[in-house]
């Protein structure tokens, strides 16, 4: 990432969702080997990043699911200027404990995936090593949401060019948000629907989720939320889009 243009801060991680897509390409090219399809899905910023890399190689991508994808249309006006403005009060995890809670409770990953070392010398370090201000990651994640504001127009602008290569690769989406979303609202879903046109198969909006689970998570630590709005749309959701098992 150093290396495609450097970072927020101390110029370390990723500066702009594109270098996301930049390195994911690479890594599904080297995995799958150049050309391969696959399906995608992505969640908050992974379904902004995963929006970038179908428009980037649509003719990969079978199917696109969407959980209440961070898009700069679809992002609450009230959220991102308040994050961008008060970084510290949104993402500012102060301990491993709350990093790691975050990852599990909040973004549903496997607890194999985020054992103790990993965030200590991976997530952690990352935001204290690389960068000693405690105001790294927030600082980090404020620039990205105003790299992203400066696109308000991306469904506008990218969306015909999507319907017509979704048209021709066959490509299906589904979008799911929950009703009590507010970095991400459902409201501005719609947009993205009528933009992508026939491909996209259903846009869900499940109740009583707000963007991590049932209730929306302490500013400085996060507080695991009762259930997990990935967790259930995947379940009640996905796993039907993709015709496969829960598992």
């Amino acid at each position: 990432a150093k290396k495609e243009g450097g970072g927020a801060g101390s110029g370390s991680g990723y500066a702009v969702s594109r270098h996301f897509v930049v390195h994911l390409l690479r890594v599904l090219d080297a995995l799958l080997g150049k050309g391969c399809g696959f399906d995608l899905v992505g969640y908050s910023l992974g379904g902004a990043v995963a929006t970038y890399l179908a428009r980037e190689r649509p003719e990969q991508v079978g199917k696109l699911l969407l959980l209440a994808p961070a898009l700069p249309d679809t992002i609450g006006e009230g959220f991102q200027a308040a994050a961008i403005a008060k970084p510290g009060d949104y993402h500012g995890y102060t301990t491993a404990e709350g990093i790691r809670n975050f990852m599990l409770h909040g973004l549903s990953f496997a607890p194999k995936l985020v054992p103790p070392t990993f965030i200590l010398r991976g997530v952690a370090r990352m935001r204290n090593d690389a960068a000693p201000s405690p105001d790294y990651w927030p600082g980090y994640v404020a620039a990205m949401l105003a790299d992203q504001s400066k696109d308000k127009a991306f469904v506008e602008t990218h969306g015909d060019a999507l319907r017509q290569a979704f048209a021709r690769t066959g490509t299906r989406v589904m979008i799911v948000t929950g009703d009590k979303d507010v970095i991400c609202e459902p409201g501005k879903m719609w947009r993205l629907q009528d933009a992508l046109g026939d491909a996209v198969s259903r846009n869900i909006v499940v109740p009583g989720y707000g963007h991590y689970g049932t209730d929306e998570p302490d500013a400085a630590d996060f507080r695991p939320p009762d259930d997990n709005f990935v967790r259930v749309a995947l379940r009640t959701h996905g796993v039907g889009f993709f015709g496969g098992s829960e598992q």
